[in-house]
């Protein structure tokens, strides 16, 4: 017995020092200070132009990683109230993007599942602000939202019933479309949920296999008479397994890439942001859980 629990701590110690690693190398390699120039607009020349009053901008938010959970007294919820009454009051954007982990799907112990209070709460709180109202309101899961669901049509999966987005788009990844006066402006959202959707902590990383791929190329491919075209999604590139130069290249007419899931690595990385091979920016926000960022 003495033998085997030294064994389950080393391979323990061994794991957490291999993820370590993984993450420090990604860390350098996407959110390391980028060189050179940025890559020069193709339609620099042409309007819409900005000039000395507020026309012709698009002012758009971010918020990631809220967790909402029972285990916290939903204390979150309040906080997200807060946050859809009186800061988007304040701002007015023409879209929120809610990049992901809406719910904390975890036990006080640490293990996982999705609970329904969480998900309840989370569209209560979007539907007594208003915020359809006010704002178009782009969420899409990230991995706690994911925890222990077999399949997309299992119970269990509670997207469906209580996001924003879906019941516009009925898909995990979209393509929303912001239509003004000076121009359109693409929002594709990029789910990267690994399904079926593994317990804690086994999801997370991200996967897109090829047949994702194509309908994201295919969503990239709609977005290319728009003014801008901006990627949303919950987990940063580095941590999809996927053909990365397949991304890269479906992602390369775009302005930025948006996105959360490390939560500044608990303090050690507060500026994760990095520009990407040809111009385009890869921005992952702190969480809205305990930074209210």
């Amino acid at each position: 017995v003495w033998l085997a629990m030294q064994g389950r701590c080393l391979v323990a110690v061994l794991s957490s020092a291999l993820l370590a690693w993984l993450l420090n190398f990604c860390e350098f390699c996407y959110y390391r200070e980028p060189k050179g120039s940025l890559r020069e607009y193709s339609n620099k020349n042409q309007p819409p132009f900005p000039n000395g009053e507020l026309e012709n901008i698009v002012w758009f938010l971010q918020i990631s990683d809220i967790h909402i959970s029972v285990n916290e007294g939903l204390r979150t919820a309040t906080d997200l109230r807060a946050f859809c009454s009186h800061t988007l009051d304040a701002i007015r954007p023409a879209v929120v993007m809610a990049t992901g982990d809406l719910t904390h799907g975890k036990y006080a112990n640490g293990f996982s599942r999705q609970f329904q209070e969480e998900w309840e709460e989370y569209a209560r709180v979007l539907r007594e602000t208003g915020v359809e109202g006010k704002t178009v309101w782009l969420d899409l899961r990230g991995n706690h939202d994911s925890f222990d669901v077999p399949s997309p049509d299992h119970p269990s999966s509670k997207f469906q019933r209580y996001s924003s987005s879906w019941r516009h788009h009925s898909t995990f990844s979209y393509h929303y479309l912001l239509n003004t006066s000076f121009g359109a402006y693409s929002f594709l959202a990029m789910d990267a949920c690994p399904s079926p959707g593994p317990r804690r902590p086994y999801n997370f990383f991200g996967i897109l296999d090829d047949e994702d791929l194509d309908a994201l190329n295919s969503m990239a491919l709609e977005a290319t008479s728009s003014n801008h075209t901006i990627w949303l999604s919950h987990y940063p590139s580095s941590i999809i397994n996927t053909d990365h130069q397949r991304l890269r290249n479906i992602m390369s007419s775009s302005l930025a890439h948006v996105c959360g899931h490390l939560h500044t690595l608990g303090g050690f990385v507060p500026n994760m942001y990095g520009r990407q091979p040809g111009g385009r920016l890869e921005l992952e926000l702190g969480d809205f859980r305990f930074m209210k960022m």
